[in-house]
């Protein structure tokens, strides 16, 4: 709600908050504190603050991906967030290899698509 107010200070210090309660009380590991971190990098892409963005998305990609495993879909919703990052910050091969990466995944869970 802050960040579709425009009020990108309180947002972010109420997502620190977040993020270092659930670190605090369950651990880095947890799903919770994973979803913080992503949080975090999607109030940063909001701010227009891409390398911010990127450093809280690769955090959470990767302790989701170790926790969860690649192909889940909430580390498959981290990659796809990021591949739009990149989009949006017009890094289009960056963005492109992002989203091979998700196709890869989901056809390593439920087969190749035929038509």
């Amino acid at each position: 709600m802050l960040l579709d107010q425009g009020d990108f200070e309180t947002a972010v210090a109420a997502l620190e908050g977040v993020m270092m309660l659930a670190q605090d009380a369950f651990g880095q590991e947890h799903w919770l504190s994973i979803a913080a971190l992503r949080d975090m990098g999607f109030a940063y892409r909001q701010m227009g603050m891409a390398g911010e963005a990127d450093a809280f998305y690769n955090e959470a990609y990767a302790m989701s991906a170790a926790l969860l495993g690649e192909a889940h879909p909430r580390t498959q919703h981290i990659a796809e967030l990021m591949a739009e990052l990149f989009s949006a910050a017009s890094a289009f091969e960056e963005s492109a290899a992002m989203r091979e990466v998700i196709v890869a995944n989901y056809e390593a869970s439920f087969g190749r698509a035929t038509c």
